[in-house]
């Protein structure tokens, strides 16, 4: 996929307003703050002015999101989405495998022996235990990875990496660099780099302590 399909809207995009709010000032109190904003927030903004003006009415009550912070979210969104869908493409294409095996695959080649307890890897990848039980079956069939007991306590299994799998991880790391740095990491300047590394360090930090 090209750079330029970057800035094309997608079903994707349209349907992220299903996580979104809007202000729910009148409509005609939001047309200047939203006269910039994508034809997807209407939809919002009138749900929450229907909201505001007859509490009584279908419209769902809520905390809102203002214009400038739905645009934001939904740039968010927009830019997540798209990296992704560009990333899986090009593992695909070039390498035979998806994103999620490369997941896996990298994970493991990071970890001490190149071997991890499924629980630390379904915490590592941020997914719940059935996704990733099927994502292993799968790449097990494929000899990437495989599956060996835990002699320490008999009752764990470690998922680890197999000389194929390796070789898969070595081979598709080089393209995957390159179209993480040419839509993502070299569109920023220095400074803007910096600043949205300190910003997703404050988030994930907050995260984290949450948790």
């Amino acid at each position: 996929m090209e750079d330029s399909d970057l800035d094309t809207d997608s079903p994707t995009d349209r349907n992220a307003g299903n996580v979104s709010g809007a202000d729910p000032r009148p409509a005609a109190d939001m047309a200047d703050a939203t006269a910039s904003a994508s034809p997807a927030q209407g939809t919002f903004t009138a749900l929450a002015a229907a909201a505001a003006a007859s509490p009584s009415s279908a419209a769902p009550a809520g905390n809102w999101l203002t214009a400038e912070e739905q645009l934001l979210w939904r740039r968010w969104l927009k830019v997540g989405t798209r990296i992704q869908a560009n990333l899986a493409r090009q593992m695909l294409r070039d390498n035979g495998i998806s994103i999620a095996d490369y997941e896996v695959l990298v994970n493991l080649s990071e970890s001490p022996g190149q071997r991890m307890r499924i629980a630390a890897l379904a915490d590592k990848l941020q997914w719940d235990r059935s996704r990733l039980s099927h994502q292993i079956t799968r790449m097990r069939k494929r000899n990437l990875v495989d599956r060996e007991m835990c002699d320490s306590d008999g009752r764990g299994a470690f998922i680890v990496l197999t000389p194929a799998g390796l070789a898969a991880t070595v081979a598709a790391a080089p393209g995957h660099v390159d179209t993480v740095r040419r839509l993502f990491v070299d569109r920023l300047s220095p400074t803007q780099a910096r600043d949205l590394s300190s910003i997703l360090e404050c988030l994930i930090a907050q995260f984290e302590n949450a948790d």
